[in-house]
């Protein structure tokens, strides 16, 4: 007696239909080369497609990174701290949590918010901020015909951001990116 349910860890290898009338024919083949078929002239080729849902998932983080990055100085001198000091541990611990950090230990709030901007400047932690931006750079270039002019803009300045060491201008980096994503 074979259990067909999935719950509780049950498991069912083989599970067979039994059907009492005529078997369907199958269906035709609109061409004779089937694979013809498939393949509309407008789709978006399959590399093409990963590209740009790595593009969309980099923007995202990218713009969560700068927008923490922007507002932590603010949290860290706002009255908000006084009232709840938990609020910019929390913005701390998030940020950490983002770029894949293990947070210091015993550290002061501003000691925790200087590590935090080191590696979100630092090119050889793979989820740091400038990082990302260089994922995003590497992806631009390679979706470059299929994005608007603005994209190649974008693209340009990033890139020259990069090489000054000058991917924490946060304002300036989460505007431009929220002006792709739209």
């Amino acid at each position: 007696d074979m259990i067909v349910s999935l719950q509780r860890g049950s498991v069912s290898k083989d599970t067979w239909v039994l059907h009492d009338g005529p078997a369907a024919a199958a269906p035709a083949l609109l061409s004779a080369h089937p694979t013809e078929a498939l393949r509309h002239p407008e789709a978006t080729p399959s590399r093409a497609a990963n590209n740009l849902f790595w593009l969309g998932r980099y923007l995202e983080r990218a713009g969560v990174l700068a927008s923490g990055l922007e507002k932590l100085e603010s949290l860290l001198l706002d009255e908000i701290t006084a009232v709840d000091p938990t609020v910019p541990a929390d913005a701390l611990r998030l940020l950490f949590h983002l770029q894949d950090a293990p947070l210091p230990a015993e550290a002061s709030l501003d000691a925790q918010a200087a590590a935090a901007r080191r590696i979100a400047v630092d090119p050889a932690h793979y989820a740091s901020l400038t990082a990302t931006l260089g994922h995003i750079v590497r992806l631009l270039d390679t979706l470059k015909a299929r994005l608007p002019h603005e994209a190649w803009q974008l693209t340009r300045h990033l890139r020259q951001r990069r090489k000054a060491g000058d991917t924490v201008a946060c304002a300036w980096v989460r505007q431009n990116l929220s002006s792709l994503q739209s």
